[in-house]
């Protein structure tokens, strides 16, 4: 389930899980993430808080409170919480705003779309098969007013100007909508008789969401080549009579025009969701004979999400009404007097609104048994061993609509996805034994087996163990192998579009650090003949301790294969730039020169490899009243390399990833003020290309936490700053507007203030 669903004060912990039959779940290695939340808590608790970053933009406050005790033999705990968040413009932050030089050139910009009013024109002076035609590129209309840039030069690396559109300036930054969520969780248990006890845990969560994009833009093209129809000679005629054309090249020579235009006059894209969640779980637990324990319980998940959007445009009615004259192309903000109610009735008549639906629903039972066994060196072994059956469905349904009724993803402009839906019936039996073969000495052994019956059955298995040669010194190793099934979006999605941003190294003769990255179209689609990928991983570490202060390393190897996989929309460029040869299915669509659709299959064809060294180390220290603190956790990647039908994807890797704390205060063992000063930083690397690199990002936060403030018992306070140096994102050094979007370098720096109360 969803974090979402679980209050935060209601969590107790949060336990990475890399050994046992829990580890393997759903059927592969690389370990799970158990939450445990807060039992047998008495009394009453209240907080509230906000967030406040510097710059506009995703303000935060929550507030929520939680009540446990006893009800009769049993006990209950339940709570509630919410808070509410703002967007962030890209506007309002320097990383994400648009950016452009009068009179320049699309390259040196920012935010900033070729699909302003922009026509592609390409000749008939090539070969039969076209690949040599030329094209060139003309602004249309007066290129002004609002949100557009005026004239720049060579979009999509193709000779002349276009007219740009800084949609930037508009659209909202990606994953920080406007948005607000409650949540409610209850638990309960209730002895029965002796060793039985009953259980039960509800969680609810339900919010909103809003988020706003530019208007759509469309890349429209139109063939001439073959017979065009009266109409689409008359088009042409008049789109090309009103353009500076290049000497020798007439409306008559003209074989395809493709129009990038933003359709302003619709209105910007704005999308609403509605969020909804829930987790029911109801179950026995207890004891039979000779110390087995049993939990057997039944599980209800659900989670949806609602979207309602407006103001999208169908192309093949837009594509009419451009032909036909209706829609005043030259500018849709102002059309003549004369045009403006049919400009006007063409814009009512091609204006869309979405639905998109996506729900998941999960019913399971389990029954799990735990006990001793036999007597070992080390002592008695213990066992675990258990059944669960899981069915799951999935629905994503997405529908357009009209005046004139349904309309397919297909014909919307500047969208993309698809609707599914699938479902999956799971049966699983798993097995642990943990093996103290000497006191100094444990091996555990864990197995699982699933049968699904859409993809056949699999298997997972894992051995770890853990020596003890001194009271200081723990040595540590692990082996985990299995089988994952595809998702079911992965076997049951249709054909779909995206929209990647990528350069044209086929045009593009400069250096690869100054080619513009434009968007374009992309399809790809659902498999039902994937096959379940393979997972390997393995760990050797140590950990030692010195009184206060400890140390750990594990070296680790993960090893994937026959996974279900897209080459990067890059590569595929690439390849066909230099006439090699594509993997089945895949391939790169040209009009002239101009690319006009990349079509990328998924198959079982991919695999990856990483290794790499995870440390962690702490030490506790006292000075008096003043106690002090140190942890930090380092990963370094030794090596990651992921192919895709043989061929190795580009793209880099950053080498280290660091998060240091450093605590002081009276209060580090209990009541009291603390300070912590949290460091992170994430290393260099290159971008996908190579033709730039991310920079190092260190972030640095600084936190108070006073207990008991002001003497008063169970009232705390805290209170900081995130992001202290205001640390914008990693970007690309050739291409600003290609960044890493991690959160508090989104936010910026962001001030804090929370207060807890407890009676």
């Amino acid at each position: 389930m969803a974090l979402n669903a679980i209050p935060v004060h209601a969590i107790e912990r949060i336990e990475i899980l890399s050994d046992g039959a829990g580890a393997l779940y759903p059927g592969s290695p690389g370990g799970a993430i158990n939450i445990v939340l807060r039992h047998g808590f008495e009394g009453a608790t209240a907080w509230a808080g906000t967030e406040r970053p510097a710059r506009p933009g995703s303000e935060f406050e929550n507030v929520g409170g939680m009540w446990g005790g006893k009800v009769g033999r049993g006990r209950l705990t339940f709570g509630v919480d919410g808070f509410r968040q703002a967007e962030i413009r890209r506007k309002n932050r320097p990383h994400t705003a648009a950016s452009w030089t009068d009179g320049g050139s699309f390259a040196g910009t920012s935010g900033v779309s070729v699909g302003g009013n922009t026509v592609l024109i390409t000749d008939g002076k090539g070969t039969a098969t076209r690949e040599d035609d030329e094209t060139v590129a003309r602004p249309l209309g007066e290129c002004s007013g609002r949100g557009y840039t005026g004239v720049l030069s060579n979009p999509f690396s193709q000779p002349g100007s276009g007219c740009g559109f800084a949609w930037a300036d508009i659209a909202w930054i990606d994953d920080h909508p406007r948005s607000g969520l409650y949540r409610l969780f209850a638990e309960f248990d209730h002895p029965i008789s002796k060793g039985v006890t009953f259980h039960a845990a509800a969680r609810f969560s339900q919010g909103q969401t809003k988020f706003r994009y530019a208007p759509s833009v469309g890349a429209i093209s139109f063939d001439f080549s073959d017979n065009p129809s009266q109409a689409l000679q008359d088009f042409r005629t008049g789109l090309l009579n009103g353009l500076d054309l290049p000497t020798g090249l007439n409306a008559d020579n003209v074989t395809a025009v493709n129009l990038r235009h933003r359709f302003t006059a619709h209105g910007n894209r704005d999308w609403t969701t509605d969020l909804l969640e829930y987790d029911l779980t109801a179950g026995l637990r207890g004891h039979l004979w000779s110390g087995i324990g049993y939990d057997t319980h039944v599980r209800s998940e659900y989670s949806s999400t609602r979207q309602r959007g407006a103001y999208f445009v169908s192309e093949s009615l837009i594509r009419d009404a451009i032909v036909d004259g209706s829609y005043y192309l030259e500018d849709p903000l102002n059309p003549p007097e004369a045009r403006a109610e049919a400009h006007r009735q063409a814009i009512r008549d091609t204006t869309l609104r979405q639905k998109h639906n996506v729900s998941t629903s999960i019913r399971s039972a389990q029954l799990a048994l735990n006990g001793p066994g036999a007597a070992l060196p080390g002592g008695p072994m213990r066992w675990a061993a258990g059944l669960e059956v899981n069915h799951r469905e999935e629905r994503n349904i997405q529908t357009y609509r009209g005046p004139s009724g349904t309309h397919d993803v297909s014909d919307v402009v500047g969208q993309g996805g698809t609707s599914y839906s699938g479902e999956r019936l799971r049966w699983s039996v798993f097995g642990e034994l943990r093996l103290p073969v000497h006191r100094d000495w444990t091996v555990a052994l864990a197995a699982r087996h699933d049968r699904y019956d859409d993809v056949g059955p699999t298997w997972s298995y894992q051995a770890s163990t853990v020596w003890r040669p001194h009271k200081a010194l723990s040595l540590r190793g692990s082996w985990q192998t299995g089988r994952r099934p595809a998702s079911l979006s992965n076997l049951n999605s249709p054909t779909s579009e995206y929209f990647p941003r990528v350069c044209d190294t086929k045009t593009w003769t400069g250096p690869l650090a100054d080619c513009p990255r434009n968007q374009l179209d992309a399809v790809t689609g659902g498999n039902p003949e994937l096959e379940p990928s393979k997972a390997q991983a393995y760990t050797i570490g140590a950990k030692a301790t010195l009184g206060p202060a400890f140390v750990s390393a594990d070296w680790f190897r993960i090893e994937e294969s026959e996974t279900p996989g897209n080459l990067s929309d890059q590569k595929i460029v690439d390849i066909d730039a230099r006439g090699g040869s594509l993997p089945p299915g895949a391939a790169v669509i040209r009009e002239g020169t101009l690319i006009t659709r990349i079509v990328n299959p998924i198959v079982n064809s991919g695999e990856s490899e990483t290794s790499g060294v995870n440390v962690r180390a702490g030490a506790r220290w006292k000075f008096g009243e003043l106690d002090t603190g140190f942890d930090l956790r380092w990963l370094h990647v030794l090596d990651q390399e992921s192919k895709v039908g043989g061929i190795v994807q580009p793209g880099d890797f950053p080498r280290n990833r660091i998060h240091a704390t450093l605590s002081a205060g009276p209060g580090l063992r209990g009541d009291g003020w603390v300070v912590d000063w949290h460091i992170r930083a994430i290393t260099e690397h290159s971008n996908i290309d190579n033709s730039g690199r991310f920079e190092t990002w260190v972030g640095h936060d600084i936190a108070l936490t006073w207990r008991n403030v002001m003497g008063v018992q169970d009232l705390a306070l805290r209170g900081g700053v995130f992001n202290l140096g205001d640390a914008g994102p990693q970007t690309d050094t050739s291409n600003p507007g290609s960044y890493f979007s991690r959160y508090d370098a989104v936010r910026g720096r962001t001030f804090y203030l929370s207060l807890k109360a407890k009676w």
